[in-house]
């Protein structure tokens, strides 16, 4: 969502962009129509280039931004992926751990049983 923003921002800077208004002060060389045609012309080439220039460096970061963040996310990916093997790693452990105590619990309880049962047919 925030780089739709940021390049809707970008086309209206190149679409949108008002015609700059001002007032030249009487008693001036420029108030001559031909110096003022002149010195507007110059201004609107100005905002033109600056307006490419910004253009262009905005483009500069823009794919900057991308690239850093592409590669934030490949890290982070591999981050989750080397997190989730040490989980399966530990989860195996524990299954093995669990498998054993089991075996443990069952043999006491069979013995026990087995001696019971035993007895029991003797008498």
């Amino acid at each position: 969502m925030g780089f739709a923003l940021f390049r809707s921002a970008l086309r209206r800077l190149d679409d949108n962009q008002a015609e700059p208004t001002f007032q030249l002060g009487t008693g001036s060389h420029l108030e001559t129509p031909d110096a003022t045609g002149d010195l507007l012309a110059w201004w609107q080439e100005a905002a033109a280039v600056n307006r490419a220039e910004v253009r262009e460096v905005a483009e500069l970061y823009f794919q900057r931004f991308s690239a850093e963040l592409a590669k934030g996310l490949a890290q982070a990916q591999a981050e989750t992926q080397k997190g989730l093997g040490e989980v399966r790693s530990e989860m195996a452990n524990q299954r093995a751990d669990l498998i054993k105590w089991m075996f443990i619990f069952w043999a006491g309880t069979v013995i026990p049983l087995a001696g019971l049962a035993v007895a029991l047919t003797r008498f």
